[in-house]
């Protein structure tokens, strides 16, 4: 499979005559192969944050009982025609994806040679075998990171985090790892792009960028169905 990959990103090189653009359209082949499982898997999402109010009054209900509020939590789904595994299994095949692609690609980026023809790394100011030398690329991974967990916590979300802040009551441990994640995610993934090869931090930007365009049509979406 990887030599298909290989080969595959090989004849984009040869078609544009640059690996940078092959790089970038077979970003936009991939997200678009994709896009109906994201798009599942965040619609998903968000029918199961719509329901969190009343999931967190049977956690309070049955807090003794396990066994009930397993049974109440199933009931609550069926009734709003949520499938749990909706949200969780696309985002498994999106990472094993992502793994699958990290190798194939750092695989292409060591060969010196492909069928006998030396391969150009060179786009704009990188060296996409090497990390970026001048730091804008990881700058650009924590930017998009960091926009597109913002936007992916929900204003009611991001309400009660402020509710919680101002009341006296416990604050919710979930919450909060959620808004920490907010500023820690974006951070990790910045000192990754540091060391990765940036042929593949500008795949992981790309990736950024069309999901934060996936999630302004998903909250275009979620807004219109409100309004109806």
């Amino acid at each position: 499979m990887s030599n298909y990959f290989v080969q595959f990103l090989f004849w984009l090189y040869l078609t544009l005559g640059n690996l940078g653009w092959a790089i970038t359209l077979l970003t936009i082949v991939i997200k678009l192969l994709l896009l109906p499982m994201s798009l599942s898997s965040l619609r998903a999402a968000e029918k199961i944050k719509k329901i969190q109010p009343h999931l967190e009054k049977l956690k309070k209900k049955h807090a003794k009982n396990p066994k009930k509020l397993q049974q109440e939590q199933l009931k609550l789904y069926q009734k709003h025609k949520i499938n749990p595994l909706a949200s969780f299994l696309p985002q498994i095949v999106q990472i094993v994806v992502f793994i699958l692609l990290y190798r194939w690609l750092m695989d292409f980026l060591a060969a010196e040679k492909i069928n006998g023809i030396i391969v150009n790394t060179h786009f704009f100011w990188l060296n996409l075998a090497k990390p970026d030398q001048y730091f804008i690329l990881p700058i650009l991974t924590m930017a998009t990171q960091f926009i597109l967990s913002k936007m992916m916590m929900s204003p009611n979300d991001q309400t009660n985090n402020s509710n919680h802040s101002k009341s006296k009551d416990k604050p919710n441990p979930m919450m909060i790892m959620q808004k920490q994640m907010i500023y820690v995610l974006p951070v990790i993934t910045g000192l990754f792009a540091l060391k990765f090869a940036s042929g593949l931090v500008l795949y992981w930007v790309l990736s950024n960028i069309f999901a934060i365009f996936q999630q302004a049509y998903l909250m275009m979406e979620t807004n219109k169905n409100k309004k109806e």
